[in-house]
Parts: C-alpha cells; sequence; structure tokens
C-alpha cells in the first residue's frame, strides 16, 4: 500500500526541509508580505475583472459567488449565480462575486526563486458534463507537458511578486487568475520523492536551475452527494484493479475542508499509457454505481 501514500504525507514523515509549504495555512503564517493574494476580491480587481462585494449588483449574469478569502480550499461556498433571485437568495457574510468564466481550467504549479520561473507544470481539469452547477467538481485532469503560460501572466507574475521566493500555484481559466496559493497544487501525484529531494534541496542548499519532468497521468476525483459512513474501501479497491493505479489519495469525507454540496472521498491517478480515459471513466462510473447502491 506505500505506493498509495500521499507525498504530501512523505514531506512530513522525512528529514526534508521545514522551509516547503504544504498548506495556504502555512503560507499566510510563512508569508506576511504576499498575503493579499489570498484575498480573491482583490485577485479580481488586479486582473480587471468585473467583480464586487455582496450588495453590489452585476451588471450581467451569470456570476460566481466565492469567498473572498478561503484557506481550508475545495471549492467551499463556490456558487454559480444566474439571476437576481439567486442572488438574493444566496447572500452570505464573507462572500463576494465575479463574473462567470467559461473555458478551460488550468492548474499550474512554479518553483520561484526571487521573482524567477524555475520550474513549472500545469494540470488540465476536465468539468463534469452533468455537474457544470458546482464550479470546481471536476470529472477528471491530466498532465499538460506542452502548456505555455501566456505572458500577461508573466507580467502579473513579475508585478505582484517582486523578490518572491518559493512555491506558486496558479488557477487559470480562460487567460484569468481565479485562485493563488503559495503552495503547489494540493493533489501531488504528478511528481515523486525525487522532486520532493529537489524541493528541500531548492530551499536548503539555494538550488537555482531544476531539471524535472512531472509525470505524464490522469487523475481521477470521486465526488459524492451526501455524507456516507460505511464505504467498504475493499470493494472500491477491487473496482480499481481494472486498471493499473499508480496512487491513491483517501480523503475524509467529513472533514471542514470539504465543500458543502460535495465532497471527495478519494482521488486517484493513473500513468498514461497504462489506459485510456474512456475506460477509467467507465471504471469511475462503477464505483460511483456501487456506493449509491448501498
Amino acid at each position: 500500500m506505500n505506493r498509495y501514500r500521499h507525498l504530501y504525507e512523505i514531506i512530513s514523515n522525512r528529514n526534508y526541509s521545514s522551509k516547503i509549504v504544504t498548506s495556504d495555512f502555512s503560507a499566510w503564517l510563512n508569508y506576511p508580505k504576499y498575503r493579499h493574494i489570498y484575498n480573491k476580491l482583490w485577485l479580481a480587481e488586479s486582473q480587471f475583472i468585473d467583480c464586487g462585494p455582496l450588495g453590489i449588483y452585476p451588471r450581467k449574469y451569470p456570476v460566481i459567488f466565492k469567498p473572498i478569502i478561503n484557506l481550508y480550499g475545495m471549492s467551499k461556498s463556490v456558487m454559480k449565480i444566474n439571476n437576481d433571485t439567486e442572488y438574493d437568495l444566496n447572500i452570505k457574510d464573507g462572500l463576494f462575486w465575479e463574473e462567470y468564466l467559461d473555458g478551460t481550467h488550468y492548474c499550474v504549479d512554479f518553483i520561484i526563486r526571487d521573482g524567477k520561473i524555475l520550474f513549472m507544470s500545469a494540470l488540465v481539469s476536465i468539468e463534469d458534463e452533468v455537474d457544470r452547477i458546482n464550479r470546481g467538481i471536476f470529472n477528471y485532469h491530466y498532465t499538460d507537458q506542452d502548456y505555455e503560460l501566456p505572458e500577461h501572466i508573466k507580467l502579473w507574475i513579475d508585478t505582484f511578486l517582486v523578490g518572491y521566493t518559493g512555491l506558486l500555484n496558479l488557477e487559470i481559466i480562460s487567460g484569468i487568475i481565479i485562485e493563488v496559493h503559495f503552495r503547489l497544487n494540493g493533489d501531488f501525484q504528478m511528481y515523486d520523492e525525487k522532486f520532493v529531494e529537489i524541493l528541500h534541496n531548492f530551499y536548503e542548499n539555494d538550488l537555482d536551475e531544476i531539471n524535472y519532468t512531472p509525470k505524464n497521468i490522469y487523475l481521477v476525483p470521486i465526488f459524492l452527494k451526501n455524507r456516507f459512513a460505511h464505504i467498504d474501501r475493499s470493494k472500491i479497491l477491487c473496482i480499481l484493479q481494472e486498471t493499473k493505479v499508480d496512487t491513491i489519495h483517501w480523503d475524509d469525507i467529513n472533514s471542514v475542508h470539504q465543500s458543502a454540496c460535495m465532497q471527495r472521498l478519494l482521488i486517484v491517478s493513473i500513468l498514461k499509457g497504462d489506459d485510456n480515459i474512456e475506460n477509467i471513466i467507465r471504471i469511475k462510473k462503477n464505483i460511483l454505481n456501487y456506493i449509491e447502491n448501498i
């Protein structure tokens, strides 16, 4: 079962640098100078996106409601709003709205030294066509080894992260940054122990050149609409034997980190070439059918 262990757990269990940030909570404490990047209202305004606090109504719909600051992640309180009636029914303290962006979702990781990008990798996220109302609930993700960072986003980094050294994760839709984090993508399955060693050397030995190719993978989550107390993991593992799994990370469906409307049970990585996405989605549906029939 060692191959199923999440690599963030490996970081915490090994004698690697304590400077490696693995959560937004740690990032908030470690980088006070840059805390403003976690303010999503500021982030939208920094890119001239139509947005506003609740009480200010948009000029057109749809828009997205989201927390101004959310260090828990997992798309908590994110909701698509289509008209004034839905707006009024979903008003909640701590939220703001921004224009709805309809495009491909990229999750891009960076290692940066003094504002210079030393490493970059990207995941493409494919929405669930049946449940597109829940932004952040994806059908699957895959590595994009040919991704090119738009020049205007390089300029944004140069403008707002002057002198920054550390990790960076950007979530991007239609060329617009919708989330910024001073840690890497929480789903760490693109990487391996060699990469963790590189992170250690980056912090402790001032490594300023990084040569690493992330795994070329499919990353497949299982989301639940209800909280189940007694799911038999062994039955899910039996279903997953129909493909060649690289890693499995189990989530706590009762965690406060989870969204109120959907909870992620697990996420599985499969190396491209070990299976095709059509068969992987079929296996995912078999898992969901098992859970729905409990």
